[in-house]
Formats: C-alpha cells, structure tokens, sequence
C-alpha cells in the first residue's frame, strides 16, 4: 500500500511541542531580564537621587565654618564676602537631617534663624545620612535601606573639606 503524502498527527504534535518548548524558554529569559533591568534602573535611580543630595549637602558646606558635628547635624556659618574681605555669617545655620517615625521618609534641611530655610531632599523609609568630622573635614555618609540580612543596600561616603572654628 502507498503512503499518503503530508503530515501525520504524531509529528504535527512533536513540532507543537518544540515550538511550545522553545518560546517557554524564551517567554522565561524575557521576564528574568526584564526584572534585572527593573531592578537595575531603581537602583540607579536611586545613587542618583542621593548623589544630587550629596553633591547639595556639600555645596552648602563648601564655603562654611563648622562649629558643632553631631550624628544628624551640623552647625556652621557661611562666609560672606564683601570688599575684599570675608566676613562670617554672625547667625549660625544648621544642617538637619531628620530621624522620622519608622516607615516615613526623613528630610534633610537647612535651617536659619530658627526657621526652615531650604529644603535639600527626602530620604526614603530606612535610608540615613551621617555626619562625622575629622581634623579639617567632614565625611557625610548615606546608608541604604538594609537588606535582609541587615546590612545596607549601598553605602556612599563624601568627604566635603571644611574651615572648623
């Protein structure tokens, strides 16, 4: 007996199958990748926004004279220059940086006359920045949000040269 041309059943459902297991494969390979990406950009996002918070902490610090360093905050004066001549602010200013109740964003401030002056970024639930002073600086530390194991997602370190009084 002569065989019929075409395609049986059996291998229509064998190619089904290939192709089926070949666009699962691809299908799982997109959705891993796309996560990475997701988690990538959100972590890039974030160096970002805290390096333009650095990069403001230190310019408010650039031309100051530092008196008092705590963990949260800095007093200073700013130099002003008038004829020639520096002339130091005779009201002092203080860099904030606010420890909220847990779960709410901090805010890290500049404040003048006992008044908010300038409002320099939020900090999200479980991020902190941290001021320590050394001989003729002070290092401004950030801490991300900790992982599971407790330690911090990233840490970022800027040492900002400073006149102490």
């Amino acid at each position: 007996m002569p065989r019929r041309q075409g395609t049986t059943l059996i291998e229509l459902m064998v190619v089904s199958f290939l192709f089926l297991l070949i666009m699962s494969l691809i299908l799982g390979f997109y959705v891993y990748a796309s996560g990475v990406t997701r988690h990538r950009d959100k972590k890039s996002a974030t160096y970002r926004r805290v390096a333009i918070t650095l990069d403001k902490v230190e310019t408010e610090l650039q031309n100051a004279r530092i008196y008092v360093v705590r963990e949260d905050q800095i007093v200073y004066t700013l130099a002003r220059i008038k004829n020639r001549v520096t002339d130091w602010d005779t009201l002092g200013s203080l860099l904030l940086a606010t420890t909220p109740q847990p779960g709410q964003k901090s805010e890290i401030m500049v404040r003048r006359n006992n008044r908010v002056e300038q409002h320099l970024a939020w900090l999200e639930p479980g991020e902190k920045l941290v001021f320590l002073v050394g001989p003729q600086y002070v290092d401004v530390y950030y801490n991300g949000k900790p992982k599971s194991d407790g330690e911090p997602e990233f840490q970022i370190l800027r040492r900002v040269l400073v006149e102490k009084y």
